[in-house]
């Protein structure tokens, strides 16, 4: 038997795997379905960076042996029609997220007079620059 495969119309596209370690997990009365997970940045040296709430992740990108090709099914929708596959992308990479993900604390509690002490692997998101830094051993805030 043979079934039918083609290039979608759209061309051919292409996507990257995310590999995460653990499991992610929502509020009991939400679903995951069709939400998005976080947001992937690539840092100044290409490095992966995935922020899923308030965790932040950094991973590596490494090529796949073989590439991946992405089909959807279409047709045999009816008894007797025959079902062909469009490729609609192709994987030749993935990004992996070994290590656990990092708290962010954010940079407008110290402001306050609050202190954070002892956060050496702690990030830091300050709002007013919407840029990403690291803590030192110790950040007291006026």
């Amino acid at each position: 038997m043979q079934i039918p495969v083609q290039v979608s119309k759209d061309g051919l596209k292409e996507w990257m795997i995310l590999e995460l370690q653990g499991e992610l997990k929502c509020l009991p009365h939400i679903t995951m379905g069709g939400r998005p997970l976080g947001d992937l940045h690539f840092n100044k040296q290409g490095v992966p960076v995935l922020l899923i709430g308030h965790h932040i992740l950094h991973g590596a990108v490494q090529d796949l042996p073989k590439p991946v090709a992405v089909m959807r099914k279409v047709g045999a929708d009816r008894e007797g029609s025959e079902a062909h596959y469009l490729i609609s992308a192709v994987v030749h990479k993935k990004v992996i997220f070994k290590n656990r993900p990092k708290p962010i604390v954010n940079a407008g509690v110290p402001r306050n007079g609050f202190a954070i002490e002892n956060y050496d692997e702690a990030l830091c998101i300050d709002h007013d620059l919407y840029k990403l830094y690291t803590l030192g051993s110790r950040f007291k805030g006026v």
